[in-house]
């Protein structure tokens, strides 16, 4: 087994990537070395009070996002609440 991966790797990997292909690719590696089969990425930035900047980069089924989103379940995802109340 190699190095293990530190928290700062991820992050160094995607300020050198050239485009989002490789932000996505390397994602998925850095995921799949953690043991999990998909990934979401996203971010969200203060521009506006009303409307933030929002980015989100999935590495789930096309289908699975679209019945996520469909049944509305970003509102009750207790993922998405940690993540939004945690560093």
């Amino acid at each position: 087994m190699g190095e293990p991966i530190k928290d700062t790797d991820l992050t160094t990997a995607i300020v050198s990537a050239r485009d989002i292909r490789e932000v996505a690719a390397t994602t998925r590696r850095f995921a799949q070395t953690l043991g999990f089969e998909h990934f979401i990425f996203g971010f969200r930035t203060p521009i506006s009070l009303t409307q933030p900047c929002q980015f989100i980069l999935s590495g789930y089924p096309r289908a699975w996002r679209e019945h996520y989103d469909k049944n509305s379940y970003l509102a009750i995802d207790p993922v998405i609440t940690r993540a939004l109340t945690t560093i």
